[in-house]
C-alpha cells in the first residue's frame, strides 16, 4: 500500500460510514472516471488471522501425496489427542440407519431416488461394502458416519441430496468434527469478492460438481 501514500484521494473519508447516495452499476461505472485518475491493478491485500493451531493444520495438509492421475491424498487434520477422545460409533450408526429404513419404506419415491444415488457412490468408488465381521471387530477404532436423504430443489425438479452427519457424538461425547482441526479460512471475504466483482464489466460464475470427492484420503485415515 506505500504506493498509495501521498496521493489526493477523491474521498479521503472513505473509512467512515456514511449515507449512501448512489449506486453505480459495473455497466456503467468505468464511464464515470476520468481518464487523469491513478489506478492499480493490483488486488487489495486480504487480512487473515492466523493461529497456531491453524499452522499445524497446514502443515499436515502440505505432506499430500498425488495418484498418477494427478488426484490429491491427503491425512485428514486430526488433533494431537483427537484418536483417544473419539468413542464407539457403530451403533449410533445401526440406530440412525434403522430410521432411515423406516422412513424409506413409507416413501417410494425417496427411496428409489436414494437407491440410484447410493448405487452411483459404489460405481464411483466413493464407498465399498464392508463384511459384517469387519463392523465388529473394527468398532472401536473407526467412526461411522451416520446420513440422511433431504430433497433439494432444482431449476426443473427437485432432487435428493444426502447428509453425511460427521457431528453426531459418539459414546464419548466427542465426534468427528471434534477431534479435526478447524484450519484456517481460505474462503473470499465478501467484500473483497464484490470490490473483484465490479473491476469487470463482464462476469462468469460456475459450478464444479463433486469437487471435493476428487481429493482422496490416505489409506491410514479411511476408517475415520
Amino acid at each position: 500500500m506505500h504506493d498509495w501514500q501521498g496521493l489526493d484521494l477523491a474521498d479521503p473519508r472513505f473509512g467512515h460510514p456514511r449515507a449512501v447516495d448512489l449506486l453505480l452499476g459495473a455497466g456503467f461505472y468505468h464511464s464515470f472516471l476520468r481518464p487523469e485518475l491513478l489506478r492499480r491493478n493490483e488486488m487489495m491485500p486480504r487480512v487473515l488471522r492466523h493461529f497456531p493451531l491453524d499452522e499445524t493444520c497446514k502443515l499436515i495438509f502440505a505432506c499430500h501425496q498425488r495418484t498418477s492421475k494427478g488426484r490429491y491424498i491427503v491425512r485428514l487434520s486430526v488433533k494431537p489427542e483427537g484418536l483417544e477422545m473419539l468413542g464407539e460409533s457403530l451403533n449410533v450408526a445401526l440406530a440412525s440407519l434403522s430410521s432411515l429404513h423406516r422412513r424409506l419404506s413409507q416413501d417410494v419415491e425417496m427411496a428409489k431416488a436414494y437407491i440410484c444415488l447410493m448405487t452411483e457412490y459404489a460405481q464411483l468408488g466413493y464407498m465399498r461394502p464392508i463384511p459384517p465381521p469387519k463392523l465388529r471387530s473394527d468398532a472401536h477404532s473407526t467412526y461411522y458416519i451416520p446420513h440422511h436423504g433431504i430433497w433439494q430443489r432444482g431449476d426443473h425438479h427437485r432432487r435428493l441430496g444426502v447428509v453425511f452427519n460427521v457431528s453426531r457424538p459418539t459414546f464419548t461425547v466427542y465426534s468427528l468434527n471434534d477431534i479435526l482441526h478447524t484450519g484456517p479460512t481460505l474462503n473470499t471475504t465478501l467484500g473483497h469478492m464484490l470490490i473483484r466483482w465490479r473491476r469487470h464489466r463482464i462476469a462468469f460464475s460456475a459450478d464444479v460438481g463433486i469437487m471435493y470427492r476428487q481429493i482422496l484420503v490416505n489409506e491410514q485415515d479411511v476408517d475415520l
